[in-house]
C-alpha cells in the first residue's frame, strides 16, 4: 500500500522525463542529428532521474514515518484526554455520593441538638461526629489514593499502634451496640503505609459495628493476614462480588440508612494501592470475614 503511494506520487515525474526524451528523439530523427549525442543526454537524464527518485523514496519514508509518529501520538494524547475524562467524573461522581452521604450524621447532629434532649445527647452526638470524622478522612485519603503520582510514606511498625486508637474511637460504639470483642494485643509488625492501612481497617471495623446487632467481632493476625470477622446480618452471594463497587450497598445497606456504599469502595482502592490483597467471605445470617494481607516491602514498590 505504501508502495503504491510512493509509485502515485512519482508517477508524473516519469511521465514528463519519459514524454521529453520521446519528443527529442522525435527531433533528432527529423533532423538527422547524431544519435550518439541523444544517448548520451538521455542516459544523463535517466541518471539524474534516478538519484532524484533515490531522494524522493528515501524523503517520502521519512514523510511516513513522521505520519505513523503522529498517529501514534494522537493515539496517546486521546487517551491521556480519555484517562483524564474518566478520572474528573470519578472523582465528582466519588464526591457527589460522599457529599450526600455526609449530609446524614450532620442532619443527625441537628436534630439531636434541637431536641432539647441532655443525657442521651452526648452519645448520640458523639456518633454522629465519628461518623462525619470518618467520611472527612474517607475525602481526604480518596484524593491521595486516586493520584498514582502521591507518595507513599511505608514504614514498619506493631500492627496494634494502627489499630488500638480504632478500638480506643468505637469503643462507645461496642458499648452501646452490645458487642463483644475478642482481640489480643498484636506484636507482630508489617510494613504499610500507617495512614492508609489504618483507613482500610477503619471502613471494615465500622461496617462489621454496623451491621452486628448484640453479636461478636473477633481481630486476629496469623501468618501476615489481618482477619476481622462478625457474626451480624452477612451478605448474600448475589450481593458478594459486588460490594467493594463505588455507590453500592446491596441490601443490607438499603435496610441502613447510614450506609455508604463508600467504605468497602475505598478498602478496594487502597488495597491495590498498598498491594494488600483483600478478600472477603460472607453468608446470610452466619457473618462476614474480611481479610487484609501485608506484603514485603519489596512487593509493595
Amino acid at each position: 500500500m505504501k508502495f503504491k503511494a510512493f509509485i502515485k506520487q512519482i508517477l508524473p515525474t516519469i511521465l514528463i522525463t519519459f514524454s521529453c526524451l520521446v519528443i527529442f528523439a522525435l527531433i533528432f530523427a527529423m533532423y538527422s542529428l547524431d544519435w550518439a549525442i541523444y544517448l548520451g543526454g538521455a542516459g544523463l537524464v535517466l541518471l539524474i532521474l534516478a538519484f532524484l527518485l533515490a531522494f524522493q523514496f528515501v524523503n517520502f519514508k521519512q514523510q511516513i514515518s513522521l505520519q505513523e509518529e503522529l498517529e501514534e501520538t494522537k493515539k496517546s494524547l486521546n487517551a491521556i484526554q480519555f484517562d483524564n475524562i474518566q478520572k474528573e467524573r470519578a472523582l465528582e461522581d466519588y464526591f457527589m455520593l460522599w457529599v450526600h452521604q455526609i449530609k446524614t450524621p450532620i442532619t443527625a447532629s441537628k436534630l439531636l441538638l434541637e431536641s432539647g434532649q441532655e443525657i442521651p445527647l452526648t452519645k448520640q452526638l458523639k456518633q454522629e461526629l465519628i461518623s462525619i470524622d470518618n467520611y472527612t478522612n474517607l475525602a481526604l485519603n480518596y484524593l491521595k489514593v486516586s493520584q498514582p503520582d502521591s507518595n507513599l510514606n511505608y514504614a514498619r511498625m506493631p500492627l496494634d499502634t494502627i489499630i488500638a486508637p480504632l478500638l480506643r474511637k468505637y469503643r462507645a460504639q461496642f458499648i452501646e451496640s452490645n458487642i463483644k470483642l475478642h482481640y489480643k494485643k498484636i506484636e507482630d509488625e508489617v510494613l504499610t503505609d500507617p495512614n492508609l492501612a489504618q483507613v482500610m481497617i477503619e471502613q471494615i471495623l465500622s461496617n462489621a459495628l454496623k451491621y452486628t446487632k448484640q453479636g461478636d467481632i473477633w481481630i486476629n493476625f496469623d501468618q501476615n493476614i489481618l482477619n476481622i470477622k462478625d457474626n451480624g446480618q452477612g451478605i448474600s452471594k448475589d450481593n458478594l462480588p459486588r460490594v467493594f463497587e463505588r455507590g453500592y450497598s446491596g441490601l443490607n445497606g438499603q435496610l441502613n440508612e447510614k450506609s455508604s456504599g463508600i467504605g468497602l469502595y475505598m478498602v478496594r482502592l487502597i488495597s491495590k494501592r498498598l498491594n494488600h490483597p483483600v478478600t472477603i467471605e460472607s453468608a446470610v445470617e452466619i457473618g462476614t470475614t474480611l481479610a487484609i494481607e501485608f506484603n514485603s516491602y519489596e512487593e509493595t514498590r
